[in-house]
């Protein structure tokens, strides 16, 4: 039999296609294919949408299609099966026969109309596959609720839920273990691939009535979604979910009456399976109430995944700059899907890291952006701001009531200790400015922000921190040492003359080594500063030589005074030393000599008596 292929439509106009399912019986099953327009209603024959999964994508059966041979998925095969009359023909909209899957540009034609298409239905019939003993158990206990309250609105639970007590009696008289096998049955369902998949969902959501059906039963989705409460079950989450959009009282009641954007659809439904990963988002597109209207995302199946991933994020950020930036590039479908609650972050991280001002700018005004996110780094964006030196990122957090300003890396330095180690001035005077900055933070080396500027010998920012008042410029850090022991052992003379003309300053102080500043000013000949400590009016404290720090002072100025003979002695010591070292060489070198003189002596002579 010759191949069925399909006839172009005008994608100009919303084409669409209905399959015709003959009337029949056995495994031959027979289908036309006609067209139709949406923009001409008055002509569409009345017709039922198909909702089911597609299965293994595997073209194992084979059908007839206009007198010619289709191959289809074993799942659609045996739903066309269940789904045919024997005496009727039905007219049927059906992804899998009613769309070139092969063209993708008829794909995303059809693709943006599918919401419509789905409400126009007279129906959408939702086929969960073939039945067990179980979920017939269910469907008959649900038919016999369905016809007793026929005359019940689905408003009055009470009503129905009593009437559900009611028949449970005689259905116990038709199945054993009633109970058990319902919640079977239902768990049943819940498990079934439908659930999982992203394409049910506007499906469902956009139907204006629904069949669900398994095997050869089915049951009204009004009364499908009532059961599990009837039943004491709490269904899955996402199966829940589902529920919710389905028609009758539980759409007009759930969260889908209240907010319906395209990122609450993502972040509800964006984990349900999709063999395409740019269908995650093209799928949902018919179900927000914000990204359908106006066409700002498009299906496109000529773009790449990144480029989907990007419309979307452009559309959410409303920033139409992020087009053609490698934002998002390294992130796979299910990490933006798994991002899309903190995707102003995400945008922020990047503007940092490319020094897109304008793009942080915004983002910084928008009111869903946490300023105390912590990307993977570990860092937060005002200490990102500091290690990028972006000035304009620090003003606009710092701007912000919510920002931590004392948010810690992995090493639980703050951005005021970033900014000092990186010499960043005019950061470290806007950071100084905001009273919420704790000056005497200890970060894991038990560092303090002024034993970061001592060692970072960032003379500005200690003077900066000195005219602090609540600055404790005689904290101790790990090793027990202060910032002016620090200052001395890295000899850096500037910042301990500023820490010494501090009043408060403790210049008796020892570290764990029992050392006092003043003993290390003498071993680093800090000779200069021999006459602050001399000058300053310190106690008697003595260290473990029994020595004060006024005597340590004196002896240190003593040496600068004698530094100059020493040199010159010690210089004639290392002529004198040299000279030695010559005439040692010199005796060695006549040694030699001599020997080798004697040495051929005694061969000659020996040689002459032979």
């Amino acid at each position: 039999m010759t191949l069925f292929k399909y006839e172009p439509i005008n994608l100009a106009r919303p084409t669409f296609r209905l399959a015709r399912l003959l009337a029949g019986s056995g495994d031959c099953i027979d289908c036309e294919i006609i067209q139709a327009w949406l923009d001409q209603p008055e002509d569409i024959l009345p017709y039922e949408a198909l909702s089911y999964t597609w299965g293994k994508g595997e073209m194992v059966d084979k059908i007839v299609v206009n007198g010619k041979e289709l191959g289809v998925t074993l799942n659609l095969f045996m739903a066309l099966k269940y789904l045919r009359f024997e005496n009727q023909d039905r007219i049927l909209w059906i992804d899998g026969l009613c769309i070139n899957q092969q063209d993708h540009q008829e794909k995303g034609h059809q693709v943006q109309q599918m919401g419509d298409i789905y409400h126009r239905a007279e129906r959408v019939i939702v086929w969960l596959g073939q039945a067990t003993y179980e979920t017939n158990v269910l469907m008959d206990s649900m038919k016999m609720l369905e016809q007793k309250c026929i005359n019940f609105s689905r408003n009055d639970y009470c009503a129905w839920r009593d009437t559900w007590s009611c028949i449970q009696p005689e259905l116990t008289s038709i199945h054993s273990d009633l109970k058990v096998r319902q919640r079977n049955g239902l768990d049943s369902l819940f498990e079934r691939a439908w659930f999982r998949r992203v394409w049910i969902l506007q499906e469902v959501a956009n139907a204006r009535a629904a069949l669900i059906m398994c095997g050869v039963k089915s049951i009204s989705a009004r009364t499908f979604a009532l059961v599990p409460s009837l039943l004491g079950v709490v269904p899955p989450l996402h199966c829940q979910s589902i529920l919710d959009i389905m028609p009758g009282q539980s759409r007009q009641k759930s969260w889908w009456s209240q907010k319906r954007d395209l990122q609450t659809i993502l972040l509800k439904f964006g984990k349900s399976a999709a063999t395409d990963p740019r269908d995650n988002i093209y799928a949902l597109l018919g179900l927000s109430s914000d990204a359908c209207e106006g066409g700002f995302i498009r299906a496109d199946y000529s773009k790449s995944v990144h480029e989907v991933m990007l419309d979307a994020a452009v559309f959410l950020l409303r920033y139409p700059e992020l087009q053609g930036t490698n934002f998002l590039c390294d992130f796979t479908m299910a990490q933006f899907l798994e991002s899309v609650g903190f995707l102003s972050n995400l945008a922020l991280g990047f503007a940092q890291k490319v020094g897109n001002g304008p793009l942080a700018k915004v983002l910084l005004a928008r009111e869903d952006i946490d300023v105390n996110w912590k990307n993977k780094d570990g860092l937060f964006p005002l200490s990102l701001a500091v290690q990028k030196n972006d000035e304009q990122t620090v003003m606009l957090l710092l701007d912000r009531d919510d920002v931590d300003l004392n948010s810690q890396d992995k090493y639980k330095d703050t951005p005021l200790m970033t900014a000092i180690s990186i010499h960043t001035t005019k950061i470290v005077e806007l950071l100084l400015a905001h009273d919420g900055v704790d000056i005497n933070w200890v970060n894991n080396d038990g560092e303090t922000p002024l034993m970061v500027a001592v060692r970072y010998q960032n003379e500005a920012a200690v003077k900066a921190l000195l005219e602090r008042d609540d600055l404790d410029v005689n904290c101790r850090n790990g090793q027990g040492k202060t910032a002016l022991l620090m200052a001395l052992e890295s000899k850096s003379e500037g910042v301990a003359k500023l820490l010494l003309a501090r009043e408060d300053v403790n210049i008796t102080l020892m570290d764990d080594s029992n050392q006092t500043p003043s003993e290390v000013a003498r071993r680093y000949q800090h000779t200069q500063l021999a006459r602050l400590w001399l000058a300053q009016s310190v106690g008697e404290m003595q260290n473990k030589d029994g020595r004060t720090p006024q005597w340590l002072a004196a002896r240190l100025y003593q040496i600068e005074e004698e530094l100059p003979r020493f040199r010159n002695e010690e210089r004639a010591s290392w002529v004198f030393m040299g000279l030695l070292v010559k005439l040692g060489i010199f005796c060695f070198i006549i040694v030699i000599t001599i020997t080798r003189s004697v040495r051929s002596f005694v061969r000659s002579f020996v040689s002459e008596l032979q």
